[in-house]
């Protein structure tokens, strides 16, 4: 394993919570024996080579954490970790921006399926829309 110098700790004291997402970060997207891998490094999201690199470059261009509270989040769950895709979220921010919640789906005719417009069937498999009684189908990946 490879050695990371930062100089954002001193001896004896607990590295920042910024390290340990910045660590994170790099096991769950390279590591395969983390337990995480398979939601992102097998997946093919990567981190940015600067990121990956450098502690001190992750820590400029995301700066620390505006409260304990808040963890890294990637904006768009189908990229990777870069500093387009980043931003530091509570918890609520992050559960609403889950691949399962962000699913676009859409009945036969184009209509944009929305919970609270359409009717959903106890089979989850089959939903229809309330505009034009047609069955819904799901891009963007699985539940």
């Amino acid at each position: 394993m490879q050695r990371y110098k930062h100089g954002d700790c001193k001896r004896n004291i607990k590295r920042p919570p910024e390290y340990n997402s910045w660590w994170n970060m790099i096991q769950r997207c390279e590591n395969p024996r983390t337990k995480d891998y398979k939601y992102y490094g097998q997946r093919g999201i990567f981190v940015d080579a600067r990121w990956r690199k450098s502690y001190k470059a992750f820590i400029e261009d995301m700066g620390r954490k505006p409260d304990p509270t808040y963890s890294l989040e990637r904006i768009d769950n189908m990229d990777g970790y870069h500093i387009d895709n980043c931003r530091w979220a509570t918890k609520q921010e992050q559960i609403s921006n889950r691949r399962s919640i962000t699913l676009k789906r859409y009945c036969k005719r184009g209509h944009l399926f929305r919970a609270q417009d359409h009717e959903w069937e106890n089979n989850r498999l089959r939903r229809r829309c309330k505009r034009c009684r047609t069955l819904v189908r799901q891009f963007g990946g699985g539940l």
